[in-house]
């Protein structure tokens, strides 16, 4: 009876992924444009200047996800300087699964990207609980890849423990090929102060936004996320954005309005923070894909398709990028870009992050 609770309550958050449409901002919220909302991601999101070298908290305070190989190791190194191959790794930072979806993240914050997400229906919450516990026998104080768990208990399949990461039994490790499950000690943390405190650092790195981006971003149901809006409406201030409807914490209003773009250069891999909302906004002039490189080279198309990276030029998103190893692909959006040469100085940067020097090949 608890895993087809399970099952029922992963379905709800499957509908949550599906966005309603935007409602109307109402007569008075305060009015902003697109353009500070992207300034004011970019800064939050702390791609305004890199943070010294050991600011693990700071750098993934909004969690940073992973799930292509090593994301989080190059968002790391977009927002702090120092980071090496094996920074993911530093006890300052644990994996977890959050939205079924590897994430670094905080260790002091363990409880937030976990119980932050625990449902607030009790039948759900119980069921989650028990497939928690059954974890925890499985690993009897071991470390376990998933396939050695499911050997042992078939029915824990990646969806099931994917969800019942929210109540904090375990972490995971996941060097790029497999995923290892670790258990862990409940954190000390009521699950109504992480689900709020969750909430402010999404409006905290990708606000304005709404309940409904919420749900979709944690993958909690739309109740719960409208739940933690109505008990965090105190510190929120509403806003229209091209006359939708969007709210704000209220600490970050004067950030929000600031009028100085961020300034630097950044290679944002995919998945990155700054990328999760409104896309079109940060996307209006990009052009089609490139179809050789500047020797006049044809491309493959798994070439063109690994372009999931954007660059950010003082706050704008001036072209796409791939890497493979060693070798890093880069398209600019406008072919006499002043700023090639920053952009290839911060593409050299990655022989940091990846242990070896970066050779670049400009596509077009």
């Amino acid at each position: 009876m608890s895993l087809r609770t399970v099952y029922e309550h992963l379905q709800e958050l499957g509908r949550s992924r599906r966005l309603a449409p935007d409602r109307h901002a109402e007569p008075g919220a305060m009015v902003v444009d697109p353009a500070h909302v992207l300034r004011f991601r970019a800064r939050a999101t702390r791609l305004d200047r890199r943070l010294p070298a050991g600011s693990w908290r700071d750098a993934a305070y909004g969690g940073l996800q992973d799930s292509a190989p090593r994301a989080a190791l190059l968002a790391l190194h977009a927002r702090q300087e120092g980071t090496g191959p094996g920074s993911w790794e530093d006890p300052a930072l644990v994996q977890v699964w959050f939205r079924w979806s590897d994430y670094v993240v905080p260790a002091a914050d363990f409880a937030v990207f976990t119980l932050g997400v625990l449902p607030r229906d009790a039948a759900r919450a119980a069921a989650l609980e028990a497939i928690g516990a059954e974890v925890r026998e499985v690993l009897a104080g071991r470390e376990l890849r998933t396939s050695e768990v499911r050997a042992v208990r078939p029915h824990l399949d990646r969806g099931v423990l994917g969800g019942a990461s929210a109540v904090a039994a375990y972490r995971i490790r996941w060097d790029a090929r497999t995923v290892t499950l670790i258990a862990t000690e409940r954190p000390d943390v009521e699950p109504e102060a992480a689900r709020l405190e969750l909430a402010r650092r999404f409006l905290g790195w990708h606000g304005p936004a709404t309940a409904d981006h919420f749900a979709k971003w944690a993958a909690v149901s739309r109740a719960d996320a409208r739940a933690t809006w109505a008990a965090l409406a105190p510190e929120l201030v509403p806003v229209a954005v091209e006359g939708r409807a969007r709210d704000v914490l209220a600490r970050d209003v004067d950030a929000l309005t600031g009028r100085e773009p961020p300034a630097g250069v950044r290679l944002l891999p995919q998945g990155d923070p700054y990328l999760a909302l409104d896309q079109a906004w940060a996307h209006a002039d990009r052009p089609p894909p490139p179809t050789e490189d500047e020797a006049g080279a044809p491309l493959t198309s798994r070439l063109v398709n690994s372009l999931s990276g954007r660059i950010l030029v003082d706050g704008r998103i001036a072209g796409a990028w791939g890497r493979e190893r060693d070798r890093v692909a880069i398209h600019l959006w406008r072919r006499d870009d002043p700023d090639r040469e920053r952009i290839a100085a911060e593409a050299e940067g990655f022989a940091g992050p990846i242990g070896r020097p970066v050779r670049l090949r400009w596509l077009r």
